[in-house]
């Protein structure tokens, strides 16, 4: 019996441990979601720059192609 209740100790100890490490990464994870928050919406907002600047592009193309006469 007293063989058994060294490795039951051992693996409670590591659960002790991982609940603890686990509180102490907690506002690192939250800071990492954060960032990644931060960049998705960056991302976001550069291709709808880029995606205006194409449209605007096409229609000026567009409008001299319209209004340049004909040969």
């Amino acid at each position: 019996m007293e063989h058994e209740k060294g490795p039951e100790k051992k693996v409670a100890e590591l659960k002790d441990l991982l609940r603890k490490v686990e509180q102490e990464d907690q506002p690192h994870e939250k800071g990492i979601e954060i960032l990644k928050r931060k960049a998705i919406k960056e991302s976001e907002a550069a291709k709808w720059q880029a995606i205006r600047e194409v449209t605007s592009d096409q229609l000026i193309v567009n409008t001299a192609h319209l209004t340049s006469p004909v040969w």
